[in-house]
């Protein structure tokens, strides 16, 4: 599990890092297309930026949902600002 939390927070730094450069540097509006992908589409940098935080928060609401199945309590809310506040320990008021 730990080594899946030290993945997840790097690739957390560089997306957030990524997605500011490419805010700072005007390039949002910037199409690229995935090498990997066919047909070979061209998309948005921009786009693809929130594709990836929503996408995510799909994924985490599925893990919440299963384990709200398996009968686990005090769950997280989980919602972006939650985790945001957990990460960087943001107190409220």
């Amino acid at each position: 599990m730990e080594g899946l939390l030290d993945r997840l927070s790097s690739a957390a730094k560089e997306l957030a890092d990524v997605s500011r450069r490419v805010r700072d540097e005007g390039r949002l509006d910037r199409l690229f297309t995935d090498t990997g992908e066919e047909p070979r589409i061209p998309r948005p940098l921009g786009g693809m930026i929130v594709h990836i935080v929503t996408h995510s928060m799909h994924h985490r609401a599925q893990a919440f949902y299963i384990m709200e199945q398996l009968g686990l309590k005090d769950l997280p809310e989980g919602d972006a600002l939650d985790w945001e506040h957990k990460a960087f320990g943001w107190r409220s008021g």
